[in-house]
Order: structure tokens, then sequence, then C-alpha cells
């Protein structure tokens, strides 16, 4: 370790200790709830846990392309799979990213039910976060669409694709 890691370690240690009790204080002054501004700036350290409190219907991502010239494509169900291997349990990026990004889907479906009638999904953040999301799943494929399109869709636990609620369905965007 030289001279200048010795001295950016016990900082950065500080630094932390000092945001944990910031966010801490806020969280006592407001009383027993957590909620509220103070607790989403502790989200990023603390897993959300929000799938014990409620069984129900899970948020899907589906999208479709159209190629030019050609039909729609079938709509794709994201769903993110972790890679297990005795590293990850060490050092995890891959399925932390794909964690998020299921995260994200969820906050959009959270964010839809709880949308005043007057206000429209495409104004909400995690909606442009969604659909960057959904760019970037296509930009991976082989194929450059000419326009392209997304869902949220609700899926009971156990049952067949059939019973499906969708939510949301976006209007066709240009892939530009």
């Amino acid at each position: 370790m030289n001279e200048f890691t010795a001295v950016k370690m016990p900082v950065i240690y500080l630094a932390i200790a000092i945001y944990f009790l910031f966010v801490l204080a806020g969280l006592l002054r407001r009383g027993r709830e957590i909620s509220g501004p103070w607790w989403y700036l502790m989200r990023g350290f603390l897993p959300s846990w929000r799938f014990y409190h409620d069984v129900g219907r899970q948020p899907r991502l589906y999208f479709r392309l159209h190629i030019a010239a050609e039909q729609w494509s079938d709509w794709t169900m994201f769903v993110p799979r972790a890679e297990f291997s005795p590293l990850s349990l060490l050092h995890n990026p891959k399925n932390n990213l794909a964690l998020l990004q299921q995260t994200l889907v969820d906050q959009l479906s959270t964010d839809i039910q709880r949308l005043a009638d007057s206000s429209k999904a495409e104004q909400l953040v995690s909606y442009r976060l969604v659909n960057r999301l959904v760019r970037e799943l296509l930009a991976r494929g082989n194929a450059t669409p000419a326009a392209y399109q997304f869902e949220i869709r609700l899926i009971e636990p156990l049952s067949p694709d059939d019973q499906t609620i969708t939510t949301l369905i976006s209007p066709v965007m240009p892939w530009k």
C-alpha cells in the first residue's frame, strides 16, 4: 500500500460513515415509518425485500420489433437470468445489473399504478429508462429494426401465459 492509498482510505470510510449517519438522522427525525426521500438515499446500499410483502402478479417486460418491409416479430419476454459461479459470491456485476433491470421494470409497473388519470406514462423517468433498456436489448440482436414497441404485463405466478393483464403498451417508436 502506497502513501496516497493509506491517506485516502480513512477519508473514504469517514465519508461513508457520515453519509449513513446523515440518512439515519433523517429517518429517525421522521419517525418510525421508513419512507420518503430519506429512504431513497439508502436504496443503493440495501436490497429490496418488497417481494416478501405481497405475493401477486409479477410485472414482465415484453418487446417486439419491426424490420423494414417485413411483419412485426412476436412479443419477446425479457427475463434476466443469473449465471452462478463460485466467483459470483465475491464479485457479481452482471447479475447485479440483471437484478437492477428487473427492478426497473417493477418500478415502472408501480409508477403506472400510482399514475394520476391526467398524467402520461411517457413523462415518467422509469418509462424513459425502460425505453432505453429495450433499445439496448434490441441493439444486442442481429437485426436492426425500423421500429419497436414494448409493453408491461402483469403475470400471475404459476399460471399459463393467457392469464396476463397488460398495463402499458408503448406507442410504435422509430429506430433512429
